[in-house]
């Protein structure tokens, strides 16, 4: 019987945590059996059907402590991953020691800028998504961290396209839900994009939240609504060129989609996001003036909206385009591709469980 390994977590939706979880899954299936212990009662996105797993839910965020460990028994658990556990809110229960109690191992995934060394204590390993997290948890001398580069599935999201022959030179902007602080800039891409006072040009952004402007800005396409992860990928497929100033990230899915897509990035020099782009190699880097937040565990980097707009500029020249996607295309296949990278997953799930 194959060993199983138990996800309590978000699932169905083609963002941030569910999607972590999704890529997971795809790593250890057919070797593992997965089990996801659901939060919430949304409905599942068409993407996730991909993956054969065992699904039950809870109708709510919290998870009861007697609800988890019925889960584990019923499905004999060996392994749990967490994702985000506590950092967003405190459910009052320690549901890592609960499972560590129940026999399982026990791995954790969390997010740098809700980090407390208190909250890794209990893990056996922590996922780290980048080289980046894992300098930030060697910093903090946390030790019992594992290498897990988060992935993209070129076989069935994002294979070749033929890129759009766009009569204006096509920006785009992923502003999901804002992010804590307005995480993901968007004014200041608005800022930059009303600066540059051109008419050959045009900006898609796709908002989860609604943004209210008294004018939308001429050659401005906003996309106020909820969708579902085809229709979020079709959109992106239009773009030229991806605008992704975040003032954090963990990971930033958007800029490694974007990659894979074969679009060149505009983002901020700062890691994580300097991990992924290089300037004039598969995008172009704004020089941030890096602040502190009180309740942000990472520096924050401020986008100054001229800087941003210049960015814009450059990438738009005709010449180096094309190298900047290819580069993009290229780059992206060589170091994130799921088949390549779900060795690293697998390989220190055998070392703990087996097969």
């Amino acid at each position: 019987m194959k060993k199983r390994i138990g996800m309590p977590t978000f699932w169905g939706w083609g963002r941030g945590l569910a999607y972590a979880a999704l890529i997971w899954s795809k790593m250890l299936i057919p070797e593992y059996d997965v089990y996801i212990l659901k939060q919430g009662k949304n409905e599942i996105d068409e993407n996730f059907k991909v993956v054969d797993v065992h699904i039950e839910e809870v109708p709510g965020y919290h998870i009861d402590k007697e609800v988890f460990k019925k889960w584990i028994k019923k499905n004999k658990i060996d392994l749990v991953i967490f994702n985000e556990y506590n950092q967003w809110g405190d459910d009052g229960q320690n549901l890592v020691r609960e499972a560590k109690e129940l026999g399982c191992v026990v791995y954790g995934y969390l997010v740098m800028e809700r980090f407390k060394k208190s909250l890794t204590k209990d893990y056996d390993r922590l996922i780290c998504p980048t080289k980046t997290h894992q300098r930030f948890l060697r910093m903090h001398k946390v030790r019992n961290h594992a290498y897990v580069p988060h992935s993209v599935d070129f076989k069935n999201e994002f294979q070749k396209y033929e890129p759009p022959k766009n009569e204006k030179f096509t920006f785009f902007h992923p502003g999901g839900w804002g992010g804590v602080h307005h995480r993901k800039n968007t004014d200041k891409v608005l800022k930059a994009f009303t600066k540059l006072k051109r008419d050959d040009v045009k900006l898609i952004i796709t908002s989860q939240r609604p943004i209210i402007l008294k004018k939308i800005p001429k050659n401005v396409e906003l996309i106020n609504k909820n969708l579902t992860r085809k229709e979020f990928l079709e959109i992106f497929r239009q773009a030229d060129c991806t605008v992704v100033p975040s003032k954090w990230e963990t990971v930033g899915l958007p800029i490694l989609e974007s990659l894979a897509l074969g679009i060149p990035v505009i983002t901020v020099d700062m890691p994580p996001m300097n991990e992924f782009i290089q300037t004039g190699i598969n995008g172009y880097l704004c020089t941030p003036n890096l602040v502190e937040y009180t309740d942000i565990s990472v520096l924050v980097a401020e986008v100054d909206s001229i800087d941003l707009k210049n960015k814009m500029v450059n990438i738009m020249n005709k010449s180096l385009l094309p190298l900047l996607k290819n580069n993009s295309r290229f780059i992206a296949e060589e170091k994130y591709d799921i088949e390549k990278n779900k060795k690293y997953l697998l390989d220190i799930v055998k070392k703990d469980i087996g097969v």
